[in-house]
């Protein structure tokens, strides 16, 4: 919901589970479902492996013997739109090979980051733990603690019809933070934003969490321009002027689907 690219460099982070999309283990794929790819499985569970840190906790053979079986993790995620496909997909290897349950949210955070970066190169661990948890997430000040779902803004998802990859667009960001002027407008007014808003949002203050919103909204569209596809620019312009809707990104943008608030609410 809030934090996007801000919490990998110490901002607060907030995110919700979505109950419309869900990965289960299967020997067959059902219709409307894919399976994630054999390839990107056995590469996860080559990671865990080969990763003390990660192996202490999941048992790796197991996991292995169930992908020579045939077994499948079959989803409804649509991948590569910023619904945390690969956090749900890291949630169920833990869930399903997980040898002990781990209580620290800080390290079970930790842990699955550790596994969610096969796909992103560098991840919080965010999703995965919300698709775990099936709970709302807060990560602020380097502790992690769940929080009760807030809606006290109506918003819905924008399809911007097309994919994109969280790891290209995660290494955009890193290499732009390698810029004085750019860190210095991230660490000194993106990020404090971005953790307004999310202070506004857990009060349910819809009254002055708008107008941050269009602030923010603004902000996305001039220094996170590598995360907005160039055929909803205009569109997202017109939102901040005078328009209907407030757009934002959802989780690494770059395509997938963005998010959409009417102004009028």
């Amino acid at each position: 919901m809030f934090g996007e690219y801000g919490v990998l460099k110490g901002g607060i982070g907030l995110a919700l589970p979505y109950h419309a999309c869900h990965a289960w283990w299967s020997d067959k794929t059902p219709h409307g479902t894919s399976a994630v790819p054999g390839d990107i499985m056995r590469k996860l569970q080559q990671w865990c492996a080969e990763k003390p840190e990660l192996n202490a906790f999941i048992d790796v053979a197991a996991f292995l013997q169930a992908l020579n079986k045939g077994e499948e993790l079959v989803t409804d995620i649509p991948m590569g739109y910023g619904l945390g496909s690969s956090g749900a997909v890291v949630a169920a290897i833990y869930d399903r090979f997980k040898k002990k349950t781990v209580a620290d949210l800080d390290l079970l955070k930790q842990l699955l980051g550790g596994m969610e970066s096969v796909f992103h190169g560098k991840s919080s661990g965010l999703d995965p733990l919300v698709s775990y948890l099936n709970k709302a997430v807060l990560i602020s000040e380097g502790k992690t603690e769940t929080q009760p779902v807030r809606n006290p803004l109506k918003f819905e998802l924008y399809n911007t019809e097309i994919s994109r990859s969280t790891s290209h667009l995660v290494e955009t960001f890193m290499e732009r933070m390698k810029d004085d002027a750019y860190r210095k407008l991230i660490m000194d007014t993106y990020i404090p934003l971005s953790n307004e808003c999310i202070a506004l949002w857990l009060e349910g203050n819809r009254q002055a969490l708008l107008p941050k919103l269009h602030s923010l909204s603004a902000f996305q569209l001039e220094y996170f321009n590598f995360a907005i596809p160039s055929h909803i620019r205009k569109e997202w312009e017109n939102s901040l002027n005078g328009g209907a809707h407030i757009f934002k990104l959802c989780g690494a943008g770059g395509g997938g689907y963005m998010l959409n608030f009417p102004k009028d609410q």
